[in-house]
């Protein structure tokens, strides 16, 4: 909405709003306007001169044409911002946060202070929304596998049952388990332990789409919730997961260290009409790949439609 806002101001054919991941050092692409075709989703800190400049002075930076020739920019920062562009830090109370971009005037013209004010202030007002938005999203994270607690699982996964219902689609939730999990951390150390639960849950992050819900359902279980997602497809998610977990592997004490996981998939309304149901039923497949020798996928039994269902509604745990 602010990039649209800005660009209908300035009259500009292209910007983009980026955000600053303090763990990478690196500025993700959060917003866009106009064509982003050779524009990367990603950009390291330590490979723009732009976004360095940026984020060691929190200044707005206004490039045009004939300084950006003379200058020679980096070919990152050409594709990215262009010859002629405003670039003005997001900031809230001191914390620098990202970044928002215009570029290309329509009328060819070079941008000038009224275009670097009018941008300042939409960044300004952007800075609150970003910094609220990381404050809600901290609530509702584990700080360590950065994955979803379990509180707004069960409610995100209550909303989800409702909605599959309404609109009679599929619904997949996956359970995982580390196998052997207490050996890690009784034989390498808690150190080890977690790094075995943040490379699972980075496995699950890339394994997802955008409107998929990874969380981390508590100790060394995982889960994920699939929308519009039937059994066949689920089950090609979990196998996809078990193998890229399988096939990991980390260092510790001049020692390779190999790990594997099992799981258990349910599906509404093939497994489960309720979301309690739906979990339990995802429960004892991953019960059942642990007793078949673990490091494998299990699918719930299709649901007995001779019992009647019953409601649950999401508990505070």
């Amino acid at each position: 909405m602010a990039m649209s806002a800005t660009s209908e101001i300035s009259e500009v054919k292209r910007g983009s709003i980026w955000l600053y991941d303090e763990e990478h050092e690196a500025f993700t692409l959060r917003s866009h306007l106009g064509d982003t075709t050779d524009i990367p989703d990603t950009i390291p800190l330590a490979r723009s001169g732009v976004c360095q400049k940026l984020f060691t002075n929190k200044e707005p930076i206004k490039m045009m044409r004939e300084v950006a020739e003379t200058q020679k920019m980096l070919e990152i920062d050409e594709t990215v911002f262009g010859k002629s562009f405003v670039i003005v830090p997001i900031v809230h109370q001191g914390e620098f946060l990202g970044a928002m971009h215009m570029c290309e005037k329509t009328s060819g013209s070079e941008f000038s202070e009224r275009d670097q004010r009018l941008v300042t202030v939409f960044a300004v007002q952007l800075g609150a929304a970003v910094k609220n938005a990381k404050l809600y999203e901290q609530a509702i994270t584990d700080g360590m596998t950065r994955l979803y607690l379990h509180k707004y699982f069960k409610q995100r996964l209550f909303d989800e049952v409702k909605r599959a219902a309404r609109f009679n689609r599929a619904l997949a939730l996956i359970m995982i388990d580390v196998d052997h999990f207490k050996k890690f951390n009784d034989t390498y150390g808690h150190q080890t332990g977690d790094e075995v639960l943040k490379r699972v849950a980075a496995i699950m992050r890339k394994a997802v789409r955008t409107h998929d819900l990874p969380v981390r359902y508590g100790g060394e279980e995982f889960a994920l919730v699939l929308p519009e997602t039937d059994m066949q497809g689920a089950m090609a998610v979990a196998e996809r997961v078990r193998r890229a977990i399988e096939m990991d592997s980390l260092e510790a004490g001049g020692k390779t260290i190999k790990f594997t996981a099992s799981l258990g998939v349910s599906v509404f309304p093939d497994s489960a009409l309720e979301m309690d149901d739906l979990i339990k039923a995802a429960d004892m497949a991953l019960y059942k790949s642990k007793e078949g020798g673990r490091n494998r996928v299990t699918q719930a039994p299709q649901l007995d439609p001779s019992k009647p269902p019953h409601s649950s509604p999401p508990s505070e745990a």
